[in-house]
Order: C-alpha cells, then sequence, then structure tokens
C-alpha cells in the first residue's frame, strides 16, 4: 500500500470512527475530531491502517493465486504428455496462470 493510500484509507477510517462513536456512547477527544495526516495521531493511523491492510489483502491475493495454480497444475499432471511439458516449462506456466487470475499481481512477475 502506498503512503497515499495508506493516508486516505486512515482519513476515510477516522471520519467513519468519527461518525459511529455517538452510536456506542462514546465521546472522542475534541483535539483528534478533524483528521490531520501530519499530527502524531494521524501519522500512527496512517501507519496501522498501512500495516493492518497489507496484512489482510497482499497475502490473501497471492494465496488465492497459488492456489489456483495448485489447482491448474495438478490437473495438468494428472494428464499423460502434459508432464513433461510442465517440467519444462513450469514458471512460464505458474507466472502465466498468476497473471491472467489477478493481473494486479503481473506487474511483479518477469516476463518471460
Amino acid at each position: 500500500m502506498t503512503q497515499d493510500a495508506g493516508v486516505e484509507a486512515a482519513r476515510r477510517f477516522h471520519e467513519t470512527y468519527e461518525r459511529l462513536a455517538p452510536q456506542f456512547g462514546y465521546e472522542t477527544r475534541a483535539e483528534t475530531k478533524v483528521f490531520d495526516p501530519d499530527s502524531p495521531n494521524g501519522k500512527l493511523m496512517a501507519a496501522t491502517v498501512s500495516e493492518v491492510m497489507a496484512a489482510h489483502t497482499t497475502p490473501n491475493k497471492y494465496e488465492a493465486a497459488w492456489r489456483e495454480m495448485h489447482d491448474a497444475l495438478s490437473w495438468m499432471q494428472g494428464h499423460k504428455g502434459l508432464t513433461r511439458y510442465l517440467g519444462w516449462n513450469f514458471a512460464r506456466v505458474a507466472n502465466d496462470l498468476i497473471k491472467r487470475a489477478y493481473p494486479d499481481l503481473a506487474k511483479d512477475i518477469p516476463d518471460a
């Protein structure tokens, strides 16, 4: 997650938190009612949101991509003739599957 995306996510989190707080009988502090990305509180919130988002988005995409690749490769291994092809071209097949299933991850995969 980029720094700008982290700040924007923190801003949205903060605004939602402020909006919901009264419904839970909670009064937020007057000095932090308005999100300030340059304050220590704003910087901490942006860093926290960025770390949490990174932990719960990217690994899940990679995990899903690898699961999909595993399923496709398992199917290929079950068919005679494809096993030899797979052995020679494993990286190309894996990268192609990931690129097609998750184009946003393709920027990190070198072209073969």
